[in-house]
C-alpha cells in the first residue's frame, strides 16, 4: 500500500488501467472527499452525494484509459461528478414537475442554471476543498473532531451533545462558530495564497 502512496498521478492510472485493484482503492482514497464534498455542494443532499460518488468512481474506473495525463485527475473526476450532478438534477426536475409542482421545480431548475454558468467551477472548487482541508487541520482538536463527527461522520448534533455531556444548542453553537473560523481560514487562504 506504500508504494501506491508514492506514485505520482500517472503511475497510479497506469497500474488501475492494468488491473491493480490496490492502485484503485488508492485512488478512490485520495479523491472520494474531494467528489463528496463537491456533490454534496451541487446537491445539498448527502446521501444521493454518496451514492453519486460510487457511480463517479464506478465511471472513472471504466474510462480511466481515456484520461489524459496532461490534466489534472481531481480535476476530471470532479468533471464526471459535475456530468453526475447535472443529470441528477435534471431527473429531479422531470420528477418534480409531474409531482409536486412549481416551487420545488423551480429550485432544481434554478440549481441546474447555476451549475450551467460557472464554467472551470472544478478548479476553484479544488482550490476551496483544499483550503478547507488546510483550515481543518489547524482547528483545535475538540473542535476538528466536532467537525468530523457532524459533517463527515453524519452524526447528529445530539448524539455530539451526549458523548460531550452538553446540550445540542451548545453544540449547534459551536458548529456555527466552527463554520465562521473555517470560512474567515478559506477566504483568507483564497486570497492570499502562500
Amino acid at each position: 500500500m506504500e508504494a501506491f502512496e508514492a506514485m505520482d498521478q500517472d503511475e497510479l492510472v497506469g497500474q488501475v488501467v492494468a488491473g491493480s485493484k490496490e492502485a484503485f482503492a488508492q485512488l478512490v482514497r485520495l479523491h472520494q472527499a474531494a467528489v463528496r464534498w463537491h456533490l454534496v455542494r451541487c446537491l445539498r443532499d448527502p446521501s444521493v452525494a454518496d451514492d453519486l460518488a460510487q457511480e463517479v468512481f464506478l465511471c472513472a474506473y471504466q474510462n480511466l484509459a481515456t484520461f489524459r495525463a496532461t490534466g489534472s485527475l481531481r480535476g476530471w473526476l470532479l468533471g464526471i461528478a459535475r456530468n453526475m450532478a447535472t443529470q441528477h438534477i435534471r431527473s429531479e426536475v422531470r420528477r418534480r414537475r409531474k409531482e409536486k409542482g412549481s416551487l420545488a421545480s423551480q429550485m432544481s431548475q434554478w440549481r441546474l442554471e447555476r451549475m450551467s454558468q460557472e464554467p472551470g467551477e472544478e478548479e476553484d472548487q479544488e482550490r476551496t476543498f483544499e483550503a478547507l482541508q488546510g483550515c481543518i487541520g489547524q482547528l483545535a482538536p475538540e473542535s476538528r473532531r466536532v467537525i468530523e463527527e457532524h459533517y463527515f461522520g453524519r452524526q447528529t448534533t445530539e448524539s455530539i451533545a451526549r458523548r460531550q455531556g452538553r446540550g445540542a444548542g451548545t453544540v449547534r453553537m459551536m458548529l456555527l462558530r466552527i463554520r465562521q473560523v473555517l470560512g474567515d481560514c478559506i477566504r483568507n487562504k483564497l486570497h492570499n495564497p502562500r
